[in-house]
């Protein structure tokens, strides 16, 4: 009891020190002296922004013509004028491309000159994109070498979308910390912007300032940052994706360049096929010495008591891998944590996620977890974690006495911008007809207190827990991997049993192939792929596509959130079956690719594939689809013989 007092009086203090915006939403001219002084779980710090108008314009993303949110699309403007490239950041899983051009932040009475600043996020800035109030990320160091703002080379401004209580994010980055996870640290930012001509001072709103993953974070917590930094996107259960380095720029996204990049490129890849293709013995055998036991299972164990399905172990990204290179291993990171604590409310409905399956706590396939849970080993530690958790970081009395200090210390500031955003007709949730598929989330001292009673009875086996899926797109049944095998069974002469052998998936092969080959060209690129397997998938009696009517094209960037499988596996086609890299498949090329993947599903020798065996196969075997939650127990297929290394070698 003490220690709870004490505990609420220093949050108390800290509220008085740092927090509460006057009632006006005035600022003050008060600026912290460190990095130290800088973050805490109540600190409330007045930024200012100004942009040069031109600049302003060039922040602005030129968005795809078919794109579903944001403004309307416009033709990319050019650099700011100044010294140094504008530079870009890379695209999300909705496919933003944002640039960074040059700006000034003051901060009380300090400033900040040249600053490279651009726009950031996925669903953040995807629900905030015609408003002000976007999410930030601000790099000191770009253009003025050698700046930093108190040690910190970047920063990021998260405008905490989707989350009406404004401190997910903090809340969140706390609980992996209290676990054992390195994980930034935040504080609270009252953020006002000046585009001369434009806006004169107007007060954006609440931001979550979250410190970056980048090299000072690596060497504060891991005594190097030259090891490998990756942080992939749309990546479901560590996808492989070849031999070939370039297919997994695109995807996994390497942040910065190693000092052993070659090698570290290859343990990667090794990495990644281990997971994916070794089999049980050599997996158990070999896994330790490429990834951190331990703190793998507080990554996960700290991610499923709060319910953070928007990660690794849900969409397949908001996340970094880090390879350590003092140790050789990797290591999973935590990142964009607004929608923790059951806010992703598209997997399920907060009742079902505040009940979230501690045995299976992850959407679709997941090779990585699901056979480190088979090794009893790993699961004893990974529930362990949990336990230590629930009675430390996220023990009911701390957990809420961090909830409400953090709600009384934003209060003051939420009020002002709920009139503010109300004044310029923003929001920062999804509309109509999305709004069915984010409803709002649970509010925090619900979550905790349900999340804990869910937890303690599934421990005590008196409950088993959801397994999330997608509650949009196409169902269980009518994944992607289901539907290709049915077709290939009917595309394929079979016998009584509606069973295939090599020589039918071979002819089914060929029947893809003449339906996407429709102008005869005798090869195949991903575009054609994709529109011969929707031709194959569409259901009975829906008409085909006009130039008029064209189907519903997902947004850029790899990431099909909305159930629609053909651009996905039309890529993985043909990465996996084109031979000589030059981005189109021949009947040949396709025809080798399915005699070694009829090999790699048969794994019993019986020369025979029923509809089941199809199904399983090509969702093992291609990279995991997201909307179906799969069995526990799968066994691995055979693949390219993984490396061996001499002794000691990265």
């Amino acid at each position: 009891m003490r220690r709870r007092v004490l505990a609420l009086c220093a949050f108390a203090c800290a509220g008085l020190a740092w927090g509460a915006a006057p009632p006006s939403g005035g600022e003050t001219k008060v600026a912290p002296r460190s990095a130290a002084e800088l973050f805490g779980p109540t600190r409330v710090w007045d930024f200012h922004l100004t942009v040069g108008p031109r600049e302003w314009e060039a922040m602005q993303p030129p968005l795809d013509k078919s794109s579903w949110f944001g403004p309307p699309p416009k033709a990319a403007p050019k650099g700011p004028a100044g010294k140094g490239p504008a530079g870009k950041g890379p695209p999300g899983a909705f496919g933003f491309d944002f640039q960074y051009v040059r700006a000034d932040l003051a901060v009380g009475e300090k400033a900040w000159k040249g600053v490279a600043l651009r726009f950031k996020g996925n669903s953040s800035y995807m629900v905030s994109a015609k408003g002000l109030k976007r999410p930030f990320k601000i790099d000191f160091n770009r253009y003025v070498e050698g700046q930093s703002f108190l040690g910190l080379k970047k920063i990021a401004l998260s405008n905490n979308a989707l989350d009406p209580s404004q401190a997910r994010e903090a809340l969140s980055y706390a609980v992996f910390r209290a676990a054992g996870v390195p994980a930034a640290r935040t504080a609270f930012v009252r953020l006002s912007l000046t585009v001369p001509g434009k806006h004169d001072r107007a007060f954006l709103g609440l931001y979550t300032l979250i410190e970056c993953v980048d090299k000072p974070f690596l060497k504060e917590h891991f005594g190097s940052g030259k090891g490998l930094l990756v942080k992939p996107e749309g990546v479901f259960g560590l996808s492989y994706l070849g031999e070939d380095w370039p297919a997994y720029e695109k995807r996994y996204r390497p942040k910065a360049r190693a000092e052993g990049q070659a090698r570290d490129r290859q343990r990667l890849i090794d990495f990644i096929k281990l997971v994916n293709f070794a089999d049980d013995e050599r997996f158990r055998k070999e896994i330790g010495a490429y990834l951190d036991f331990d703190a793998f299972a507080r990554y996960l164990a700290a991610n499923t008591v709060m319910v953070n399905l928007d990660s690794f172990m849900g969409l397949g990204h908001n996340y970094y891998l880090y390879l350590n290179p003092k140790t050789n291993k990797f290591h999973f990171l935590p990142w964009d944590l607004n929608h923790s604590f059951g806010g992703l409310t598209m997997l399920g409905s907060a009742t079902q996620l505040m009940d979230l399956s501690v045995a299976q706590p992850y959407t679709g396939r997941n090779r990585l977890i699901e056979r480190l849970m088979e090794m009893p080993q790993w699961d004893r530690a990974y529930r362990a974690h949990i336990q230590r958790l629930i009675a430390n970081g996220f023990a009911p009395a701390r957990i809420q006495a961090d909830v409400r200090a953090a709600e009384k210390a934003l209060a003051p500031t939420v009020a002002v911008e709920a009139k503010v955003l109300a004044r310029r007709k923003e929001s920062l949730t999804f509309g109509f007809p999305f709004s069915a598929f984010f409803p709002p989330p649970p509010a925090l001292d619900k979550f905790v207190s349900k999340r804990l009673e869910s937890i303690e009875g599934q421990f005590a086996g008196k409950r088993k827990g959801h397994v999330p899926t997608m509650r949009f797109g196409q169902p269980p049944q009518a994944r992607g991997a289901a539907l290709l095998a049915k077709e290939v069974v009917k595309a394929a002469p079979g016998d009584k049993n509606a069973r295939v052998s090599q020589e039918a998936f071979l002819l089914a092969a060929r029947h893809l192939f003449e339906t996407c080959d429709r102008d005869k060209k005798g090869q195949l690129d991903a575009k054609a792929l994709t529109a011969g397997i929707e031709r194959l998938l569409r259901p009975p009696g829906m008409k085909e596509p006009t130039p008029k009517a064209p189907p519903p094209k997902g947004p850029p960037g790899g990431f099909v959130p909305f159930g629609r499988p053909a651009p996905l596996l039309a890529r993985l086609i043909v990465e996996r079956a084109d031979v000589d890299r030059d981005g189109k498949v021949t009947a040949g090329e396709l025809a080798r690719a399915a005699t070694k993947l009829f090999a790699e599903m048969d794994k019993d020798r019986t020369g025979w594939l029923d509809e089941k065996k199809l199904s399983e196969g090509i969702d093992r075997i291609l990279p995991s689809l997201p909307w179906a939650p799969a069995p526990r127990v799968r066994p691995a297929a055979k693949a390219p013989p993984l490396e061996k290394k001499k002794g000691g070698e990265r």
